[in-house]
C-alpha cells in the first residue's frame, strides 16, 4: 500500500513538472506585430536586414540578411542591444535556425558574437559593447534547408552574467554577395555538439575535395545526390583493397567543423555517422588523430566484423570507451579517418552521410541511451521504484542515480527528482534526431 501511495504521489508531481521543466529561453523569434519595434541594426554598411515571411511552416517571420563581403571592410554584422542586462551564466549553448542557399551564393562563414558593456550607464551603442566571445559556423551560406546550429558558450565565452547584446555576421571567404535567413535565437542547457560533415555545403565534387580527401591512392570519392540518407547530398566512396596499399581511408580535416579542439574539455560523448554498403569489402573503422598525425583512438564497427550490403545504417560511437586505457586520448582531435580495413582484398562501394558529435550526459537517459529523456526512461525508473538493494554493475537498471558522486543503493524520491529535472531534454544536436 505504501508503495502505491508513493508512486501515485510521484506520478502526480511528475505530470505537473512536465509542463514546468524548461531548459531553454528564447532570445529572438522576429515575430513583430509592429515592425517599428524591430531592434536589429546593420553595423558597417555592408548588409541589409529586413523582416520577411518565412518559407517554413515552423516560423511566421524571419530575418533576411543580405550581405556584400566584397566591399571594405569586407565583413558584415547585424546586432541588437537588449533593454537591460541578461544573466546567461546558467546556460551553456547558443542556438539559431539558419537557411542559406540561393543561386550564385558566395561561400562565406557566419560568426555569432555575444556582447557585454563595461559601463551600462553609457549610451548603449555598438562602440560601447565589448565581445565576450565569438563562434564561427562554416559555410552557412551553402545550407539548402533550415538547419539548427549551436555554439558552446559555456566553454568559449566569459563571463555570461552581464550580457547586453548579440550580433552575427559574415566572414569573408570568397568575398562575395549572398543572403541568409535567420530565426529563433535561443540559449539553453542543451549539450554542445555539431555536424562534422553532412555534405550539404558542397557545390560539386571539386568543392568536396577541398575539404575531404581520398587518403589512399586506391580510393575515389565523389559528391552523390541520389543515394542520400538525409538532405540533398552524400559522399560516394569507391575503393579497391586488392591494390597498393591494400587498405583504404578517407580523411576529414582542414576546414571540417569541430576538429582542432579538445574533445574531452568540450564533453563530446558520442560520434554518429550514417553509411550504406552496396559492394561490401573489409570492415569499417573510424580513427581520430591529433595535429601531429598521431592516432589517438580508433573504433571498429560491429566489433570488426565484415561489412554486409544493406540499407542506410546509423552508427553511434561511444567516444569515451577509449578513455579507460588512455584518459587523454580525446584531448586534441584534428583529423578523422574513415577506414576500410581489408578482409577479402576486393573492391568496395559505400555511401557516407551525416557525421556529427554530441554531448549525451543525461543521467536519466535510462532506457535506450538515445540522449533524450522521455516516457520509456520514466518506465524504467518506475519499474525499480522502492528498491533498496541496488548494486554494481547495473544499480537497478541505472535508476539508482549518481548524486554528488555517490549512489545510495535505493530508488527513491531523490532519483525521481533527477529524472524530473531532465524531463524532455534532448542532447542530440542534429535537428532531425530530436523528436520535437
Amino acid at each position: 500500500m505504501e508503495f502505491k501511495c508513493v508512486m501515485k504521489f510521484f506520478i502526480s508531481v511528475f505530470l505537473v513538472v512536465i509542463g514546468l521543466c524548461q531548459a531553454e529561453i528564447l532570445v529572438e523569434d522576429f515575430e513583430y506585430i509592429d515592425p517599428n519595434e524591430f531592434t536589429w541594426t546593420e553595423y558597417n554598411g555592408n548588409a541589409a536586414i529586413t523582416l520577411v515571411p518565412s518559407d517554413s511552416n515552423d516560423f511566421g517571420q524571419v530575418m533576411k540578411y543580405e550581405y556584400w563581403c566584397g566591399n571594405d571592410p569586407y565583413y558584415t554584422e547585424a546586432f541588437t542591444i537588449f533593454p537591460e542586462s541578461q544573466d546567461w551564466s546558467m546556460y551553456d549553448t547558443f542556438g539559431m535556425w539558419v537557411k542559406g542557399r540561393i543561386s550564385s551564393q558566395s561561400l562565406e562563414d557566419m560568426y555569432v558574437v555575444i556582447y557585454t558593456s563595461p559601463d551600462p550607464n553609457d549610451s548603449m551603442t555598438h562602440a560601447n559593447l565589448v565581445p565576450l566571445g565569438a563562434a564561427r559556423f562554416y559555410r552557412v551560406t551553402q545550407l539548402p534547408d533550415w538547419t539548427y546550429l549551436r555554439a558552446d558558450i559555456d566553454y568559449q565565452f566569459e563571463s555570461l552574467d552581464n550580457v547586453w547584446g548579440v550580433g552575427f555576421g559574415m566572414m569573408p571567404t570568397s568575398y562575395g554577395h549572398g543572403i541568409v535567413w535567420i530565426d529563433n535565437l535561443a540559449v539553453s542547457t542543451t549539450g554542445q555538439g555539431g555536424v562534422i560533415d553532412n555534405f550539404e555545403m558542397y557545390a560539386d565534387a571539386n568543392d568536396l575535395l577541398l575539404n575531404v580527401a581520398p587518403g589512399t591512392k586506391n580510393c575515389t570519392i565523389s559528391l552523390e545526390d541520389t543515394e542520400v540518407y538525409n538532405g540533398n547530398h552524400a559522399m560516394k566512396v569507391e575503393y579497391n583493397n586488392g591494390a597498393d596499399p591494400w587498405w583504404t581511408k578517407v580523411t576529414f580535416g582542414k576546414n571540417v567543423r569541430h576538429l582542432g579542439y579538445n574533445w574531452n574539455a568540450l564533453g563530446y560523448t558520442t560520434l554518429t555517422m550514417h553509411f550504406k554498403v552496396v559492394d561490401p569489402e573489409g570492415h569499417l573503422r573510424l580513427s581520430l588523430f591529433d595535429k601531429g598525425g598521431t592516432n589517438r583512438a580508433f573504433y571498429d564497427y560491429n566489433g570488426g566484423a565484415r561489412l554486409t550490403a544493406g540499407d542506410w545504417t546509423r552508427w553511434d560511437i561511444d567516444l569515451r570507451s577509449v578513455l579507460a586505457a588512455n584518459p587523454t586520448a580525446l584531448d586534441e582531435i584534428a583529423r578523422i579517418d574513415i577506414q576500410f580495413q581489408p578482409i577479402d582484398y576486393g573492391t568496395g562501394l559505400v555511401y557516407l552521410d551525416d557525421m556529427y558529435v554530441n554531448v549525451c550526459g543525461l543521467r536519466a537517459d535510462l532506457c535506450d541511451q538515445n540522449c533524450f529523456v522521455h516516457l520509456p526512461d520514466f518506465a524504467v525508473l518506475a519499474s525499480q521504484w522502492g528498491r533498496t538493494d541496488c548494486a554494481a554493475p547495473d544499480y537497478c537498471m541505472g535508476a539508482d542515480f549518481l548524486i554528488d558522486n555517490e549512489r545510495d543503493g535505493r530508488v527513491d524520491i531523490a532519483d525521481a527528482a533527477i529524472l524530473l529535472s531532465e524531463w524532455l531534454q534532448c542532447e542530440m544536436l542534429y535537428e532531425d534526431d530530436c523528436p520535437f
